[in-house]
């Protein structure tokens, strides 16, 4: 069978997701609220975002261009579900002043993304908005260590570094930016994450 590496990406992704979501249930894994339902709202806009970016004449077109449509879809898909089930089980920390200031700061983020005429500009919004809607998870991962899950954490980190493995445009134009700049980031974010989990 073959499979491509932005397919492996996302299934590695999605089973990532699953063993997280199986040990929020279990009661051995209590995600940010907040971050969860902030990223699911920005992952949407990056994806959106870098298919406006990618180039090709139809929506069909540009979907086949982004490098981590798969990737992409597993984390929305993913960080809703973990979003509600953080409803039930989520951090045994409060939401509080830093959760407040990280959505008000994404919102702004997320406002300026569709205020842009440029749509460069706009995934750098987005790409900020999105570092602000994690910012919780890091707090999280830093302060209780073990209410995040090491394995789901590593498997993010491989996704995330197979598809950007997979970018063959490391240009500096809009398309080449586009293609690589927002999936080294949440590589880059995943590592922080899972090094929290496992150093602390």
């Amino acid at each position: 069978m073959n499979i491509d590496i932005q397919s492996l990406a996302g299934i590695i992704s999605i089973s990532a997701f699953g063993i997280y979501i199986y040990n929020i249930w279990r009661g051995k894994t209590r995600p940010s609220r907040s971050s969860w339902w902030i990223i699911t709202a920005v992952w949407v806009v990056l994806l959106l975002s870098s298919i406006s970016l990618s180039p090709g004449d139809t929506f069909v077109e540009k979907w086949n261009n982004v490098a981590s449509n798969w990737i992409s879809l597993s984390y929305i898909i993913g960080s809703l579900i973990i979003a509600i089930s953080s409803l039930w089980r989520g951090s045994s920390e409060k939401w509080g002043m830093f959760d407040w200031l990280c959505l008000l700061l994404a919102t702004v983020s997320v406002v300026v993304y569709f205020a842009l005429d440029k749509p460069l500009l706009s995934l750098v919004a987005s790409v900020l908005a999105d570092f602000f809607g994690i910012l919780p998870t890091v707090k999280n991962a830093w302060k209780f260590p073990a209410q995040e899950h090491m394995l789901a954490w590593f498997l993010e980190v491989v996704a995330s570094g197979l598809v950007v493995f997979a970018v063959v445009n490391w240009s500096i134009t809009p398309a080449g930016v586009a293609d690589w700049s927002s999936h080294l980031y949440l590589s880059i974010m995943n590592g922080i994450i899972m090094l929290l989990v496992a150093c602390r």
